[in-house]
């Protein structure tokens, strides 16, 4: 028996398994160690009840008192539909534990992708710098789903250069599911045109057409299925072009949101993609070869995360198989690498127990603390609570707009001023949002224009509006705690 099982060290714990395991499970580890933020969860859970709930999406505004009852194109039911299901089933560290496993899948399907036949070390590297340039759009929300879809999008096109034609016939249904989920489907649809439009252009180049052709009309059709699966949605092609369209062109979302600034060199996703480029351009100084399918999407996608920040994770991805290109030889069946099978052992040993330690349900057992709970005091339930149980249904509000996703899930009696949906209200009317919160001179007749009766500003974030209302006769504070401070109009 103990020979079998020193046999079994020595034969199966090896070096290279290491190296496969080992972002995996530090993607899981960080992601678990995640706290929800209120701001793009509540109420894509909110619109996932009401669709189980109503058996139909809804397609209107039905939680803020500006624009109630205007039309909206709700693209990701599928997704907010799945986020209510596990909140339900299991709570947040249910919904933490899945959102974990969703990401490190993703990136392990990019490793494997980059997978040459040699040592695991260069695609464990690579993909880590891939992983490093979508950190800072890990947060928990529909979005997680694109992660993972990402990476088998890129594992599947990278299987079928490698002769196995099959693998384009998963990309359809993927697509098709993907459309469901969240709007990046439209980076994965963009990734795979250019991809099929580099390998043409290398075959092209090569003067390989015969030879590719086969290759070439499975990819092109398969290309063609995926994109008209996108308009296997309730909204239909149409719903799909409004959509990406008007959350692209509202000048509004390029404004107002964070996630559309350029990506910054400060931060490191931006000098994570900058060192990659950089070592792209050594490479390619170094007179090695770099694919069209791969240099092509990078370039896009690159552009793409110049622009805005949201961008980012999927330039990551596009970055990877172009730096395998270029420092990752195609190996011929190399043996595993043993190194020291205890001391591989010990590693994958301290994986594990680390991966227990940060395990969502145990979290208020061994970080009583530090992290008692998983939204670690960021969401406003108490000052939520106050209100719903102090505010007549109805009454009109101005919230800090993450405390208004929150709203709309716990107190949908409240109707909301904003809240993150920042397409659908228009600039004039964030312009006062900012005005309020920056406790400016005319806050109070912008408040009163809009006949707001509380106020439900955050402690961290709208200091000067807190000032500004704590100093006006108009208001009384009725609530505080570290999160949040609740006002209501003088008199009521």
């Amino acid at each position: 028996m103990q020979q079998r099982t020193v046999r079994f060290i020595e034969t199966h714990l090896t070096l290279d398994l290491v190296w496969w395991v080992l972002l995996p499970a530090l993607l899981l580890v960080f992601q678990w160690r995640n706290i929800v933020q209120p701001n793009d969860f509540w109420w894509h859970v909110r619109v996932g009840q009401l669709t189980l709930e109503q058996g139909s999406i809804p397609r209107t505004d039905l939680f803020s008192f500006t624009h109630a009852g205007e039309t909206w194109v709700n693209q990701a039911w599928l997704m907010q539909v799945w986020l209510y299901l596990q909140l339900r089933l299991g709570g947040l560290p249910l919904v933490i534990f899945l959102h974990g496993l969703a990401i490190a899948a993703g990136y392990a399907c990019l490793q494997a992708a980059l997978d040459r036949g040699g040592r695991p070390l260069g695609p464990a590297l690579i993909t880590f710098a891939a992983a490093a340039i979508g950190v800072r759009n890990m947060a928990v929300r529909p979005q997680t789903v694109s992660f993972l879809f990402m990476g088998l999008l890129v594992l599947l096109l990278e299987r079928s250069g490698q002769g196995r034609r099959r693998a384009l016939w998963l990309l359809p249904p993927l697509f098709a599911l993907w459309a469901n989920c969240h709007g990046a489907f439209i980076f994965g649809l963009a990734y795979l045109g250019l991809h099929l439009g580099g390998r043409a252009l290398e075959a092209a180049r090569a003067r390989t057409w015969a030879a590719e052709r086969r290759d070439l009309i499975a990819l092109a059709l398969a290309t063609v299925a995926s994109a008209a699966a996108l308009a296997l949605t309730p909204e239909g092609p149409a719903g799909l072009v409004t959509y990406v369209l008007g959350f692209v062109r509202a000048p509004q979302t390029v404004n107002m949101n964070q996630e559309f600034v350029p990506l910054s060199a400060r931060q490191l996703d931006g000098a994570a993609l900058f060192l990659g480029l950089l070592a792209l351009m050594v490479g390619l100084a170094r007179g090695r070869g770099l694919r069209a399918r791969h240099w092509l999407p990078l370039l896009v996608l690159t552009a793409g995360a110049l622009w805005a920040v949201r961008v980012a994770p999927w330039a990551g991805f596009a970055l990877a198989p172009a730096l395998a290109d270029l420092y990752l030889s195609p190996g011929s069946g190399a043996p595993r690498r043993a190194g020291k099978p205890a001391l591989n052992l010990a590693l994958l040993t301290v994986l594990a127990a680390a991966l227990l330690y940060v395990l969502p349900w145990l979290r208020p057992v061994l970080h009583p603390f530090a992290l008692d709970t998983w939204d670690a005091g960021k969401t406003p339930t108490a000052a939520v609570d106050h209100l719903c149980r102090t505010v007549p249904a109805g009454t009109r509000g101005y919230q800090d707009q993450g405390f208004a996703s929150y709203l709309i899930y716990a107190c949908p009696a409240l109707p909301t001023f904003v809240d993150t949906r920042i397409e659908l209200f228009p600039l004039e009317q964030w312009q006062d949002y900012l005005a309020v919160a920056a406790g400016r001179f005319d806050g109070e007749e912008i408040l009163e224009r809009y006949g707001v009766d509380y106020l439900l500003f955050s402690v961290k974030d709208q200091k000067d509006a807190i000032r500004a209302a704590e100093a006006s006769a108009h208001w009384r504070e009725t609530y505080r705690d570290e999160e949040a401070v609740v006002f209501l109009r003088a008199g009521d």
